[in-house]
Parts: C-alpha cells; structure tokens; sequence
C-alpha cells in the first residue's frame, strides 16, 4: 500500500500544481498560501510568481504514462512470461493514462527562480517551510499507517 501512495504519478495525482492559476501573457503563476499571525488570525496571500515551461517532469513529455495501480509494486520478467497477453498490452500502451502531472500537455509550468525579486523570494521561503511541515505530517501518517493505527 505504502508503494502505491509513494509512487510519483499518484502523488502528482494528489497534489496537483503548485499555482492556482497562470496568466500566459505575463508568464506568471497565482501561488495561494495561509499563514498566521502572533494573534493566531489567518493570512491569506496571493501571489504572482514567475514562470517557465518545461518537459513534463513525470511523463517525460510523453502525456501519458502507465496507471500506477498496475505496476506501482513493480513487475518482474515473471510476470510478464505467465501473461503474454498482459506483456503485449502493457508494452502497447493499454494500462496508459494522462500523465497525473501535465494532463496530457507533455510540459509543465514550473517556478522561474531566476526572476524572483526579493519579496517573491521570502513568499517561496515561507512556502518551502509550510510544504516541509506537510511532508513530515505526511510521513507521519504513513508510519501510522504502517504500525496498523
């Protein structure tokens, strides 16, 4: 089970693009994130951060890549011998899917950090430290998992 939802495509899947939106013709992206003050009263920011387009990192500009619950596991030459009807439908492209990540547009909008002015870069601080306390929450739900809670 922990291999299906560690798996890159499901996790793509689950958690979509960091922006909330782009605009093409400013070659930005909307990143939305909540913070709190010392008050404990919510924060909401918006902001533009830009943008450049890149080979889907997932599908590797495919559009389109396997369903991970065939293959999250791995399959072995075994599998493949004592199924040669499976072997030819998975190499043929049967099992695909559109790539969780670009939704079959084969490249991604990702982060041109290389265009951050200074409050851009102290928003993407404050972003990287709220999705490193998610991954850790995250791992901890995995490990409760594991142990059957």
């Amino acid at each position: 089970m922990d291999n299906y939802y560690s798996d890159a495509r499901v996790v793509a899947a689950n958690s979509g693009s960091m922006f909330k939106s782009l605009d093409l013709s400013r070659m930005v992206g909307m990143v939305e994130y909540t913070e709190w003050d010392e008050d404990e009263n919510e924060i909401l920011h918006l902001i533009d951060m830009p943008i450049r387009w890149e080979v889907c990192s997932l599908c590797n500009g495919k559009g389109s890549h396997v369903n991970p619950s065939i293959d999250c596991n791995g399959l072995s030459r075994e599998d493949f011998d004592q199924d040669p009807d499976f072997a030819e439908s998975y190499w043929r492209g049967d099992y695909d899917q559109t790539c969780n990540c670009c939704g079959g547009r084969t490249t991604e909008a990702v982060l041109d950090s290389g265009r951050l002015n200074n409050e851009q870069k102290q928003h993407l601080a404050n972003l990287e430290r709220q999705w490193q306390e998610e991954a850790e929450y995250q791992r901890e739900c995995a490990a409760e998992r594991r142990m059957g809670c």
